[in-house]
């Protein structure tokens, strides 16, 4: 019965510099008296992916099975676990939406799998707000990324290309999984341009951008869009 488990605190924190690039993960585990920190980190690798990957490291440190709260200042992390998301892209064969396949589905795999030994409460929380052990956690991530020799973190250097086309926002950058967001150009036409674009997809987090046939306009002198 879970009520007869072992209750375990962890923190976890990832993150990546650049994104994608090296990453590094941070935990710090809490039962009763005993504190116990873990850390490590891949050559390259994304931001989302350590968040999860640290989740999924603590998880397999337990020895049995335990009742788990788990604290992550990672909303990605944090809403596909609790709003079930990841257990019905499982369902869906790792499909997101009919056309657009999940992102990272290596590791959420994994990690629904530990959720069925142990019982975990995924909770957020605000990074860099003042949080002693998910400062530790930043700092513990920090510094593994920035160690020699860091082994490869295969479910994403070998990936399939997912070739599916970003067309609306909050649909997952194909580099690095983070959701997308709509941006105006700044630039101002020239009347020797045929077309500009409205407005493009943003990825905050790798900073790729991508061009939308919706947003395509015919150019007008006055306008103020990026042309191509």
């Amino acid at each position: 019965m879970s009520e007869e488990r072992k209750h375990v605190i962890i923190y976890t924190d990832g993150g990546c510099d650049p994104n994608p690039g090296p990453g590094g993960y941070g935990i710090v585990l809490h039962y009763g008296t005993t504190r116990k920190t873990l850390s490590g980190g891949f050559r390259r690798t994304t931001n989302n992916r350590m968040e999860m990957y640290a989740a999924i490291r603590a998880l397999e440190s337990l020895k049995e099975p335990c009742q788990v709260t788990l604290y992550s200042d990672s909303s990605y992390l944090v809403k596909s676990m609790r709003k079930g998301w990841a257990r019905r892209w499982k369902e869906n064969n790792w499909m997101r939406i009919p056309d657009e396949r999940a992102v990272n589905a290596d590791l959420w795999e994994r990690l629904l799998e530990l959720c069925e030994i142990h019982t975990v409460n995924f909770v957020w929380i605000k990074g860099h707000a003042g949080n002693t052990e998910n400062e530790v956690c930043d700092r513990l991530s920090s510094a593994a990324l920035h160690q020699p020799n860091l082994p490869a973190d295969e479910g994403f250097e070998n990936a399939p290309e997912i070739k599916v086309k970003v067309t609306r926002v909050g649909q997952p950058c194909r580099k690095c999984g983070t959701p997308v967001i709509k941006k105006k150009p700044k630039k101002s036409p020239k009347t020797s341009q045929k077309y500009y674009y409205e407005y493009y997809l943003y990825c905050p987090g790798c900073k790729t951008m991508y061009l939308v046939d919706d947003a395509r306009r015919e150019c007008q002198a006055e306008s103020s869009y990026l042309l191509f």
